[in-house]
């Protein structure tokens, strides 16, 4: 995904809005067949892209990310999830000990 976001921006002349709607086309259409091995991707066959992309709706519907409290975070699908509250390692009401010492557990 930063692959395609990086190329888009770069070669789109910094226009976000195309960027955001078509990164994911550019992803299926070009980067998920690309061998493991070094291959360079020629400039003019990106910009020819990008205007076939301009012509048409983007197959997928880009999704924005809305800043969120740190209580959340998105996942890889930008699916909202609620952190899990993490349990303290002391009791907020303290123990008496043998000693008359307090303790929690």
């Amino acid at each position: 995904m930063d692959l395609a976001l990086n190329i888009l921006i770069h070669f789109s002349g910094d226009d976000l809005d195309f960027t955001n709607k078509y990164y994911h086309d550019f992803t299926t259409d070009v980067l998920k067949d690309l061998p493991q091995e070094p291959v360079v991707i020629s400039s003019e066959f990106i910009l020819n892209w990008i205007m076939q992309a301009k012509t048409k709706e983007p197959d997928h519907v880009a999704r924005e990310e809305i800043p969120c409290g740190s209580d959340y975070y998105y996942d890889h699908d930008f699916n909202l999830i609620k952190r899990e509250k993490k349990k303290p390692l002391l009791t907020k009401t303290p123990l008496r000990g043998e000693n008359g010492g307090y303790y929690g557990k």
